[in-house]
């Protein structure tokens, strides 16, 4: 019998169509994975339903509720799946969201943008601080945190035709969030991940809101595999020059980062493409950058060239 990964996906229904629900099924259908749906309503017919969906030989899904704005529902959730067996998560992602109100500054509502910063950046940090005992038990625990292109500062006018800004700025809160994680927990590694233009409830809703012609979707099916196969890397590792599509996380573990440290202080670097998550450059700046799009050439050099 082999060990079992446990996953636990915020918002993994959203309207059955969601990205969490991509995550949900690719993890359920590998072997000997319990993934936890973490949901506002286990009692919706959209919930139970997951319970339905094909599974791999021993994985298993298990509901628990976390309602984003609760302060005891990740601390409840958590003593639940203790009861229920579950010592550990080896992934936490941290998937639910809302966009909020949408238009020019001038038209913003302050309750509004609190409301969105609430479920989408204060959401993410009472799942961790509730789930955070679980998540450092795991051998190799990772926190990944569902985030957006346009949340980038940096790359900002290549994404100011989305008036979206108290989306956009709470996805930037969720960086920033994610980005201490890493810093300040020894043994989680933590990203963030910009899956693209997705094909999703939010999605097409974009598409009608900007009146936009033949939009760039990605497949659901295809980000969300993506995604999965590289959130199991435990390191940085060199890609070719040449990719400039796909879902490449780049995964920095902190025991490495003073031998590429001295790898860069003695070695130029080579070219390294990072088309979606957070790298550590040498000055220690955190960059996200969007799916589907080619990336600046970072410089970060991997103390290895082979994830295990």
């Amino acid at each position: 019998m082999g060990t079992t990964t446990n996953v636990l996906i915020s918002g993994a229904s959203r309207e059955m169509a969601g990205i969490g629900k991509g995550f949900l099924e690719h993890y359920l259908r590998r072997p000997h994975h319990t993934v936890i749906a973490a949901l506002r309503d286990i009692t919706s017919p959209n919930a139970k339903a997951l319970l339905e969906l094909p599974a791999g030989k021993g994985s298993r899904v298990i509901l628990v509720k976390i309602e984003a704005t609760s302060t005891s529902d990740s601390f409840d959730a958590a003593n639940e799946l203790e009861a229920q067996g579950i010592t550990k998560l080896d992934v936490i992602i941290a998937n639910a969201a809302i966009v909020g109100n949408q238009g020019p500054i001038e038209s913003i509502d302050p309750k509004a943008v609190a409301d969105v910063y609430v479920i989408n950046a204060a959401g993410p940090a009472l799942l961790f601080m509730g789930l955070k005992s679980l998540l450092e038990r795991a051998e190799n625990p990772k926190w990944m945190a569902m985030s957006s292109a346009v949340a980038s500062i940096e790359d900002y006018q290549k994404y100011m035709f989305f008036k979206m800004f108290p989306y956009n700025a709470s996805k930037a809160a969720l960086n920033h969030f994610t980005k201490t994680i890493h810093a300040e927990y020894e043994n989680i590694i933590a990203f963030a991940v910009s899956p693209g233009f997705v094909e999703t409830e939010m999605g097409k809703n974009a598409v009608k809101a900007y009146k936009m012609e033949n939009p760039p979707f990605s497949d659901l099916d295809e980000v969300a595999k993506k995604i999965i196969e590289r959130a199991t890397l435990r390191y940085a590792y060199p890609l070719p020059a040449t990719l400039n599509r796909g879902l490449v996380p780049i995964l920095v573990r902190k025991s490495l980062m003073r031998k590429a440290d001295a790898l860069r202080r003695s070695n130029s670097s080579p070219e390294l493409v990072c088309v979606s998550g957070i790298v550590e450059t040498r000055n220690g700046a955190m960059i996200v950058l969007g799916a589907g799009l080619r990336s600046e050439i970072l410089d970060l050099y991997a103390a290895t060239g082979a994830p295990q």
